[in-house]
């Protein structure tokens, strides 16, 4: 398995964890391991996906789902990459997780951005940007508005990236 020492540091306290550790433990390694080692993310986002059914735990279950769903992104599958993104942004609005929210919408923004649907990539990533201010996660306000630029350059609105 393809990972560097945070991977590792998670995968050792995974050993004997149940419940909700387990559940919180998986889904932190199919984020760790997603671009390096996806059939690892695949299989350890499957288990979370799996196990947060079993919780009842709809946050847990949209992360696990939105790893699954970046896997088939970087897979160039794009079709289960959106219905995996799409399921998993419906679970963190009925779980009013408006960080895992504005995180999907910047996922779902890079597929309409691979399908080179800019004026509706712009709307996604907008809205990863207003919920991620909600929330005033910077990091993801960042990657919302750097998305929102690339995709205004894209069809040569620049003026409108400065916005």
């Amino acid at each position: 398995m393809a990972q560097g020492t945070d991977a590792d540091s998670l995968l050792l306290a995974l050993n004997g964890k149940t419940g909700k550790d387990r559940l919180s433990l998986l889904n932190q390694l199919g984020t760790a391991l997603r671009e390096s080692d996806q059939k690892s993310a695949f299989d350890f986002s499957k288990e979370a996906d799996s196990l947060a059914v079993q919780l009842d735990d709809l946050s847990a279950r949209s992360r696990a789902l939105e790893n699954i769903g970046w896997i088939y992104y970087r897979q160039g599958q794009w079709q289960k990459s959106f219905e995996y993104s799409s399921e998993a942004y419906h679970l963190s609005l009925k779980a009013e997780d408006k960080l895992q929210a504005a995180r999907l919408m910047n996922n779902m923004g890079a597929l309409y951005y691979e399908q080179t649907n800019y004026p509706k990539a712009i709307e996604q990533f907008k809205n990863g940007y207003r919920l991620a201010t909600e929330v005033n996660d910077l990091a993801t306000r960042i990657r919302s508005l750097n998305n929102v630029a690339l995709n205004f350059s894209q069809i040569g609105q620049q003026d409108s990236a400065l916005a």
